[in-house]
């Protein structure tokens, strides 16, 4: 199994609800919004922009009725590097819920942890891989150093609850 769909399952196993963060709306709601819309061109008005879709790397973490936003990434070798999308990041801060950045190492029960609060002052410092490009490249231990680490499944479940 991958990282990232073990982490999804790790986070079930211990009791989580994992969502979509966007849920579809039902058909027929669907269908009236579209109605509208069409209703609002001819009447020469603005069509609204679309929300983003937050990647499948984004989920709604629900347990015992609280609701946190958690964007997991997956590293690509053991010191950790991690491509952290700018997007994500620029979305997520406009998000009401609270949220955390998960950058984990080759393993579902490891890596590092860091809060929305955490990530919007650090996220400034990031290098973007291609200059102006979609994505910030984050190494450990310099450009994440301070923030909280897990090495297994009960720090990680311990530092979800404490997400305010």
């Amino acid at each position: 199994m991958s990282v990232l769909p073990g982490f999804w399952q790790l986070l079930e196993q211990n009791g989580y609800r994992i969502e979509e963060p966007r849920p579809r709306f039902a058909a027929a709601v669907e269908q009236a919004i579209k109605g509208e819309l069409e209703e609002e061109e001819t009447l020469g008005e603005k069509e609204p922009e679309a929300a983003p879709v937050l990647p499948d790397n984004v989920r709604m973490v629900r347990n015992n009725g609280r609701r946190v936003l958690i964007y997991a990434v997956a590293g690509t070798f053991e010191g950790g590097l991690w491509a952290v999308g700018v997007r994500e990041i620029e979305e997520l801060l406009r998000q009401p819920l609270p949220w955390a950045l998960v950058l984990l190492l080759p393993s579902e029960a490891r890596g590092f942890w860091l809060t929305g609060p955490q990530v919007q002052r650090l996220a400034p410092r990031w290098n973007r891989i291609v200059p102006g490009g979609p994505n910030y490249e984050v190494r450990e231990p310099g450009q994440i150093g301070g923030v909280q680490s897990f090495q297994e499944a009960r720090e990680l479940v311990r530092s979800l609850e404490s997400l305010r």
